[in-house]
């Protein structure tokens, strides 16, 4: 149970809830941080970074560098071994 901020209890669930959504609010909506931060300026040069579409070749290396067993992200939807060891149509489907 989470302590008032004049440090008393909370007496009930709902005045309990009530001091979490007033802490939330206020953490998330601070505009004190938002309004005193210092803007990020544009680069001066745009980076030399490829944005269209990967070649098979590179997503061959790819899958060859990806370590198996490992254990998945929380967006596990393809693991490296599916991947890896779908066959060729499977993986030109992907690109």
């Amino acid at each position: 149970m989470a302590r008032k901020r004049n440090g008393d209890t909370p007496q009930t669930a709902k005045d309990n809830l009530n001091e979490w959504a007033k802490y939330f609010s206020q953490l998330l909506n601070d505009t004190d941080t938002l309004t005193a931060s210092t803007p990020i300026p544009p680069a001066d040069t745009d980076l030399d970074i490829l944005t269209g579409d990967f070649t098979e070749t590179e997503f061959d290396k790819t899958l060859r560098q990806c370590k198996l067993g490992k254990s998945p992200g929380t967006d596990a939807a393809l693991r490296p071994e599916t991947l890896r060891f779908a066959g060729a149509e499977a993986q030109k489907q992907i690109l």
